[in-house]
């Protein structure tokens, strides 16, 4: 097993053209020989190697159960390959326990390219703390299966001040979790290690981290919230969506009275078309004093104005708080089936 590790941290490759990753993001080219028990044997360099299927990424894992249906007799053992959407979950080698329990995955963060990593809204990072480490909280209901596309929902708070900042957005993450799992959502909030960043170098790494290993995510639904500040800054992770060619279906906005969305979309370059099916949720206090009403309906016309053009305001009995039953409702509005307008 040792040898296979070193192998692949040194990414010595053969002439076959198969790619094998194992659940680091460690590569190597081999051919495959066979499969006994949970081991795969693979040719490498003219030498049979043996790999634990466990240790493969979800994708290779998918490949050897598919392999083994097809191969007969190539299989003497005749015992189960783990396949793609078992129970062995992982994310960057970390198991990850379904049924909405919070998992936190942490990656280095590579150097950004350039000079100085790009800052979301265009403002510098509170505190002297540099983003070094990318700190990743998911949430998958029980049926999770990462091959498949999912809905996914993420979760963005405010900062107004380093305590926030530290806190980040996952101290918000138990918020919006339970809601999430309870409709079938995965649910994930991204950090650095200085908590809350307003760059965008953790949120692309973890996406590259789940397009990679959850072969489902590029294919997924995608939508993203917060209250107050976070549901205005929540438009800067969708801005990024959309340029990258995810699609988004909605957006929750909780105690929120400025419309941010254009600021971003034009920050991030993002495509004005991929706004138009976008679902804005706005859940509102009937008694906020910090975003009443008048306020909201201000919010609603500029989004309209910037071509969200399903868009709806929904209030509710309190003042400037998170209101539950809202937000379980949007996710229900943003999974109904994509219509044109």
């Amino acid at each position: 097993m040792k040898t296979i590790l070193l192998l692949l941290a040194c990414g010595i490759t053969t002439l076959s053209a198969r790619t094998w990753t194992n659940n680091q993001g460690k590569t190597i080219e081999a051919e495959l020989v066979k499969v006994v028990g949970g081991t795969v044997i693979v040719k490498l360099k003219g030498a049979d190697v043996p790999i634990k299927i466990e240790t493969l990424s979800t994708a290779d894992k998918e490949f050897v159960g598919q392999w083994v249906k097809g191969s007969g007799d190539r299989t003497p053992t005749g015992l189960k390959v783990p396949s793609a959407a078992g129970d062995a979950l992982t994310l960057c080698g970390k198991p990850i326990t379904k049924g909405g329990e919070m998992n936190l995955v942490e990656s280095p963060l590579p150097k950004p390219e350039g000079k100085k990593d790009p800052k979301i809204g265009g403002k510098e990072t509170m505190g002297k703390g540099v983003d070094t480490t990318l700190k990743l909280a998911v949430a998958v209901p029980a049926d999770f299966d990462p091959t498949k596309p999912q809905k996914v929902f993420l979760v963005v708070t405010a900062v107004n001040n380093e305590a926030e900042k530290t806190e980040g957005n996952i101290g918000k993450f138990g918020m919006y979790c339970t809601s999430c799992i309870e409709a079938g959502w995965v649910c994930i909030a991204v950090d650095s290690n200085v908590g809350a960043t307003n760059t965008f170098l953790p949120l692309q790494e973890a996406f590259n981290l789940l397009d990679k290993e959850w072969p489902g995510i590029k294919s997924s639904v995608f939508a993203a919230g917060g209250f107050s500040g976070g549901s205005k800054g929540c438009w800067a992770p969708v801005a990024w969506l959309v340029k990258n060619k995810y699609r988004v279906a909605g957006v929750f906005m909780g105690g929120c009275n400025e419309d941010y969305s254009e600021i971003f979309r034009k920050e991030a370059s993002a495509p004005a078309g991929g706004y138009r099916l976008i679902h804005a949720y706005m859940s509102t206090g009937k008694d906020d004093t910090i975003a009443s009403p008048a306020a909201a309906e201000l919010v609603m016309k500029s989004l309209k104005s910037n071509g969200i053009r399903n868009a709806r305001n929904e209030l509710h009995d309190g003042g400037h708080s998170f209101y539950t039953p809202h937000f379980a409702e949007a996710l229900r509005w943003f999974a109904e089936p994509e219509t044109k307008k």
